[in-house]
């Protein structure tokens, strides 16, 4: 059972990324990953304990897993893993394994013509801000212009731009598969290819204004400049509290998948699989813990009451505080 977990990193979230990905990935644990059944069970067994170590009283605690055995169907992920004989190709080619979320989403979304639109938009704002020519430049105020509300403007966003690194384990794995789509589905793919690398050039150029450029104007600064951190959790609270379910649970849920991920890969030996680290006194760990909270916190319509060096002292003080304090109001 243990092998069964071990496996499922490579595939826990879309947080999961090319530096964090196995090199030689047993047959055994391939199966394993790639067996949707097996693979959201052990998902969801990991997150739901998480529910029970956090939570107080019994009804948020069953009330969180409910929210997360709906997260993960929401999270609509698989993975592939390319044989070892296999040429790399050099186009989006991480060598370790293909992984995409919101799969459904991604698909309809490049296969639609107002994708199009969309993205030459931003990539000429993009563009624009480079040359000094787009000085009020924001993401998501930008990308609300162009949905209908933030639950489809978050939506967008957790698909789109779910890998903004050099990999592109997102438009690799389309790409891998052969995965076909609408009339706009080729261009859109390779529209979004080159605005993910202008995003990466904006944030090389405008390092100390990433914030400013590319998360909501009223969120807090602190978090790393990893998009899908903010914009998954917001996504997921954000449709959790569509559909229903309440704030406590909407915000709760995704902040549970948040937490899972960075302690399981905060050591290499898996000592927090099932544990969670007394205290998290790595910044970057916190940076991204932080991104996570955030993006629970405005999806489920909570607020967040913490900057982010009150947050980092609270994690590096006692993790299970930290996090209770935060989650049960």
């Amino acid at each position: 059972m243990k092998l069964l977990f071990l496996g499922l990193i490579v595939s826990l979230s879309p947080l999961a990324r090319a530096e964090n990905a196995i090199h030689q990935v047993s047959p055994i644990i391939q199966y394993l990953a790639q067996n949707q059944g097996i693979k959201n069970f052990a998902f969801f067994s990991l997150i739901a304990k998480r529910c029970s170590d956090f939570l107080v009283t019994d009804f948020d605690i069953y009330a969180c897993q409910d929210g997360v055995d709906r997260m993960i169907e929401l999270l609509d992920s698989d993975i592939y893993f390319p044989p070892d004989a296999e040429p790399v190709k050099q186009v989006y080619t991480p060598r370790e394994f293909l992984f995409v979320a919101f799969k459904k989403n991604l698909i309809e979304a490049l296969s639609d013509e107002g994708t199009t639109i969309y993205l030459n938009d931003l990539q000429s704002k993009l563009n624009g801000y480079l040359l000094g020519m787009e000085k009020e430049f924001n993401l998501w105020d930008f990308s609300l212009t162009y949905f209908e509300g933030p639950l489809d403007t978050s939506k967008a966003i957790s698909a789109l731009f779910q890998d903004t690194s050099a990999t592109k384990l997102h438009l690799a794995y389309l790409e891998k598969l052969q995965v076909r789509g609408g009339a706009n589905f080729n261009l859109n793919k390779e529209l979004l290819n080159r605005t993910i690398d202008v995003i990466n050039l904006v944030s090389d150029y405008a390092d100390t204004r990433y914030h400013a450029l590319f998360y909501p104007s009223h969120v807090k600064s602190g978090m790393n400049k990893s998009l899908y951190h903010f914009y998954v959790p917001l996504y997921l609270a954000m449709k959790l509290k569509d559909e229903g379910f309440s704030k406590q649970v909407a915000s709760a849920s995704p902040f549970m998948m948040t937490l899972t991920y960075e302690f399981i890969t905060a050591a290499n030996d898996y000592r927090y699989l099932f544990k969670n680290p007394e205290t998290v006194a790595n910044e970057w760990k916190a940076r991204d813990i932080f991104g996570g909270f955030q993006g629970s916190m405005m999806g489920s319509g909570k607020k967040n009451l913490k900057d982010f060096a009150i947050f980092r002292a609270s994690f590096a003080t006692s993790t299970t505080e930290a996090v209770r304090s935060i989650i049960n109001k």
